[in-house]
C-alpha cells in the first residue's frame, strides 16, 4: 500500500485537517543512516496528533486547502508549511502523523546547493515573512 493510502486511513479515522508520514527531521537522517531512521520511526507505534507537519509530504482535502487560502509568499522551501499549520489550527483542525507511513527526506538542502542558493539567507528571509504573518 502506498504512503498516501496509509495516510488517508489516518485522515479518515481521526477526522484530521492534515496528515503526514513519519519522517526524519529537516536536519537530515537520524543517526546518519537507514538503521538510525528505522530505530527513530520504530518509536512510533500509533497515529499521533502533532502541532505541525513538514510540507514536503502531507495530505489534506482540497476543500480544506482552498478554505485556508494557502499563501505563496515565501522564497524557496521554508516556513510555508509552518504557516499552513497555523491556518489549520485557526480553523480548529488537527494534524496527525500516520505511524504506518514512513518517508525519508533524503539530503535536505541539496536543492539549495544544486541551484547555488544561500540556505541561511533564505531561511532568515522566510522566518521574517512567517513572523510578520503571525502578527
Amino acid at each position: 500500500m502506498c504512503s498516501s493510502d496509509l495516510m488517508n486511513k489516518t485522515f479518515e479515522k481521526n477526522k484530521a485537517g492534515a496528515v503526514g508520514p513519519l519522517a526524519n527531521p529537516r536536519s537530515g537522517m537520524i543517526g546518519g543512516n537507514w538503521l538510525g531512521f528505522q530505530q527513530y520511526t520504530g518509536q512510533f507505534n500509533k497515529d499521533t496528533q502533532v502541532p505541525n507537519l513538514m510540507g514536503f509530504c502531507l495530505l489534506m482535502k482540497r476543500e480544506v486547502f482552498n478554505e485556508i487560502k494557502f499563501k505563496e509568499i515565501f522564497d524557496k522551501g521554508m516556513y510555508e508549511d509552518n504557516l499552513l499549520c497555523e491556518e489549520l489550527k485557526k480553523k480548529g483542525l488537527t494534524m496527525w502523523i500516520s505511524a504506518r507511513s514512513k518517508v525519508i527526506h533524503a539530503s535536505p538542502g541539496r536543492s539549495f546547493e544544486a541551484n547555488n542558493l544561500n540556505y541561511l539567507e533564505i531561511l532568515k528571509k522566510n522566518k521574517g515573512i512567517y513572523d510578520e504573518q503571525k502578527k
